[in-house]
């Protein structure tokens, strides 16, 4: 909600009141996040992986924070850990095969697709697909992802305007969605 002093202040109070706390620090990255201050965001996970190495919640952060440092190798690498770790490894089996037919954006275009087909039978947080679509640089599957997130009321959604989303701050789709849901509108 753009209060991101506040949201630092109180980040850094609860990582000295529990440092090693894996919740906590994943928690507490978050304003660095939106500050994109991406260092100091992979110091805290990192951090959080020293007591909680399977810690999904961090892998996929990372995931996240990579890409947006332009760290594709470590982020395809954080994303095919995350998925193991969620028992899906089917998905890192074929994240390898996009990445070797098209880079890093195939990698996430395999991912996404998978991911929408596995939603058929599973529930998978459509915000989740629309952000591998956003990896993948593919603004409409993108779209189209959130826009289901948002009718279905998926909880990640309040997460929609962290700085992964910046290739959709042009869309006028996203901006609405934004504005529907009470959200500053992308930088």
């Amino acid at each position: 909600m753009d209060r991101l002093d506040e949201a630092l202040a109180m980040a850094e109070r609860a990582i000295q009141l529990d440092p090693i706390n894996s919740v906590i620090l994943s928690i507490s990255a978050s304003p660095y996040e939106y500050l994109r201050r991406y260092d100091d965001v992979i110091e805290i996970y990192q951090k959080a992986l020293q007591t909680s190495p399977n810690d999904v919640v961090v892998l996929t952060a990372l995931l996240y924070v990579y890409y947006m440092k332009g760290m594709y190798k470590e982020s395809l690498e954080s994303a095919k850990a995350a998925f193991t770790v969620m028992g899906m490894a089917e998905i890192a089996d074929v994240m390898a095969l996009g990445y070797d037919e098209n880079g890093y954006r195939g990698a996430m275009t395999s991912a996404a697709e998978t991911m929408a087909e596995f939603s058929k039978h599973t529930y998978i947080s459509p915000y989740f697909i629309a952000h591998t679509y956003v990896f993948a640089e593919n603004k409409d599957n993108a779209m189209e992802w959130l826009e289901r997130g948002y009718e279905m009321r998926d909880p990640n959604m309040a997460a929609v305007s962290l700085p992964n989303f910046d290739l959709l701050d042009d869309d006028p789709r996203f901006q609405e969605l934004l504005r529907k849901m009470n959200l500053p509108p992308g930088k």
